[in-house]
């Protein structure tokens, strides 16, 4: 009885973490994975993560996007907000490999009624220009991406940390929740007035 009450006052921020962790995941699992992906696999490699610190800004920022809106989070099916996941995690791993915050748009390749993560190729050449870039440091000095050294591993992980941290704290989370949801329900709209328009024919 105590969590549904508290589900019905708190229904945002529930959404938010969900939504947050979703979206970390996703772009940890389908696409900076590639970033220090390596034939010589070690413990001690680094990995680039989206850290705790950024994993809550983002449940943060996505809950007061929903608030502000007043979406009806308890009517929003699980293909809404996966749908909104999958477009949010391409964009947040777009910017981050571009290191610049840059426009957000609906991505159409990224389908309405998927129910586990959407991955969506992106360009090899858009991966090595990142990591050609981000291996290099403020002194001029390179760090190999597949390290081993504690030192080195430490200095990556600071560095990336810092260039999530400064994007996504410059993302404008309600335009984009705005956006996903609005296209989403659009698309949703007119698939089932086909549906109906078809189902009209044989009736």
């Amino acid at each position: 009885m105590c969590s549904i009450i508290c589900n019905l006052l708190f229904k945002h921020s529930y959404n938010g973490i969900y939504m947050g962790d979703s979206i970390s995941n996703t772009i940890c699992e389908n696409y900076l994975i590639k970033i220090s992906r390596t034939t010589r696999s070690s413990f001690h490699n680094w990995v680039p993560r989206i850290n705790t610190e950024c994993r809550r800004y983002i449940c943060h920022s996505i809950t007061k996007a929903t608030k502000k809106l007043k979406l009806p989070i308890f009517n929003i099916s699980i293909n809404t907000i996966n749908y909104m996941c999958n477009q949010i995690s391409y964009y947040i791993t777009n910017c981050i490999l571009r290191n610049e915050l840059i426009d957000f748009t609906i991505n159409k390749s990224i389908e309405t009624d998927k129910l586990l993560s959407n991955k969506i190729i992106i360009e090899e050449e858009v991966y090595n220009s990142f990591k050609e870039k981000f291996s290099k440091m403020n002194d001029g000095s390179i760090i190999k991406l597949n390290t081993n050294d504690v030192i080195e591993v430490e200095l990556l992980r600071v560095k990336f940390n810092m260039l999530v941290n400064s994007l996504i704290e410059k993302i404008n989370f309600l335009h984009i929740i705005d956006t996903t949801y609005r296209y989403y329900t659009n698309e949703k709209n007119e698939k089932n007035v086909q549906i109906r328009n078809s189902y009209s024919k044989f009736i």
